[in-house]
């Protein structure tokens, strides 16, 4: 079988919104929302991956090999001359990518925006020989904002009739349609283009509808039989809303280490070198009391500075409330940072780019330090508890004059 995820698209409400990633690369719970799709579908040895998609739409073709081919390598990657005027070119323009060979598989085309928890492949490859399929859903909610099928009086779930954003019945598409033969769903999505075949989208635009392509078939008595699933099958990340829905009740969310800087990303840089005259940069604070309370390791990390300052951002970062697990003061200092997990801090909201959101539940495993901290934190306790230990206090902590206690930003000798 082939399984193909058609990206014609270009997720403009997530643009909008601040996003900076391409749709298909924003991370959900940080992980991209197209590897969510990819990793829930349950894939035979012979079955082939294919991804249909415009390079040149902000840097795509990066995305693809580093995310995607990277963990898939046996994908294939089809590339697009620009964009399409609907799923059913973008589908035929994928179909004329592959060989005669493959073309002749059952296809199964996925949305890039909308995950399986059940095994959808398993459910039509039965099915797949002798007849196409949709995938659907109960509706009840009077808003047409789904395409729907009418069923064969007495049939075993045959589809009469589909209809796009007009509600024909409750049984609303989940948009995984599936096709018994390559060749076939070619002809018919050339079928419907030559006609001019267009249906008006939610915002009044015609497009060439995958839909449309099963409507022809219909008419041309070509069998679709509607397998049925519940809203718990599945889930639609297509617009910023839902993935932020999504988010706040998954269950399954792992504690992840976040490493924030200190200055200038959760404080601002001192003035005159007072550490106490650091001001929250409170967008960024906020996020990492949410992230600390979901219980994610924190660490923050800053250049080294003199005991003393230590003391003072302590002494602030309390002060501030700005929770964490652990303050790191070994960071190399550089004019850039730049490395594959690195976030602008300033550039827009932390959560569009990592993709955690305020949620109802906790981490599903405790946070753990990373080794090399861990053995640090261990190591240094030893020592001082040995070295303090053995020396009298009066010696240990001198009394000095008031005018030679060093300020927080002058280093210690």
């Amino acid at each position: 079988m082939n399984v193909i995820v058609p990206l014609g698209g270009l997720g403009t409400r997530f643009q909008k919104e601040g996003y900076t990633r391409p749709k298909p690369f924003v991370r959900v719970l940080g992980k991209e929302m197209i590897l969510w799709v990819l990793d829930n579908l349950t894939l035979g040895v012979d079955d082939a991956l294919v991804i249909v998609f415009n390079p040149a739409f902000l840097s795509m073709d990066v995305f693809m090999r580093e995310v995607v081919q990277s963990k898939y390598p046996k994908c294939t990657l089809v590339e697009l001359a620009g964009p399409t005027r609907g799923a059913a070119e973008t589908v035929l323009l994928g179909l004329k990518g592959l060989p005669s060979s493959r073309r002749s598989r059952p296809c199964m085309l996925c949305d890039g925006d909308c995950f399986y928890v059940t095994d959808i492949v398993g459910m039509y490859r039965p099915v797949s020989e002798s007849s196409n399929a949709t995938f659907c859903f109960h509706d009840s909610q009077p808003k047409p904002i789904y395409s729907y099928v009418t069923l064969i009086d007495g049939s075993e779930n045959m589809v009469d009739d589909i209809k796009e954003k007009i509600k024909i019945s409750d049984y609303a598409n989940t948009g995984c349609y599936c096709f018994r033969n390559g060749h076939e769903l070619e002809r018919y999505c050339e079928k419907i283009i030559e006609a001019g075949a267009m249906q008006l989208s939610q915002d009044q635009k015609g497009e060439f509808y995958t839909s449309g392509v099963i409507k022809a078939m219909l008419d041309d008595k070509i069998p679709c039989k509607m397998l049925e699933l519940t809203t718990k099958d599945y889930y639609v990340l297509g617009t910023p809303a839902q993935v932020e829905d999504f988010c706040r009740d998954w269950n399954d969310q792992p504690s992840r280490r976040f490493v924030f800087g200190v200055f200038g990303t959760l404080i601002s840089q001192p003035r005159g070198g007072d550490i106490s005259s650091s001001e929250p940069v409170e967008r960024n604070v906020a996020y990492v009391r949410q992230l600390y309370s979901q219980g994610h390791l924190i660490i923050l990390s800053t250049t080294p500075i003199s005991p003393g300052a230590k003391i003072a951002l302590v002494d602030r970062l309390k002060a501030l409330d700005v929770p964490y697990h652990h303050l790191d003061c070994n960071q190399i200092a550089a004019d850039f940072f730049i490395d594959s997990t690195a976030i602008d801090p300033i550039q827009g909201e932390l959560k569009t780019y990592l993709g955690y959101y305020a949620t109802r539940v906790t981490c599903s495993s405790a946070p753990t330090m990373p080794h090399q901290l861990a053995s640090c934190d261990s190591i240094f306790q030893a020592f001082k508890s040995f070295i303090f230990g053995y020396i009298p206090s009066g010696l240990l902590f001198p009394a000095l004059p008031a005018e030679q206690v060093p300020l927080a930003s002058e280093p210690r000798e």
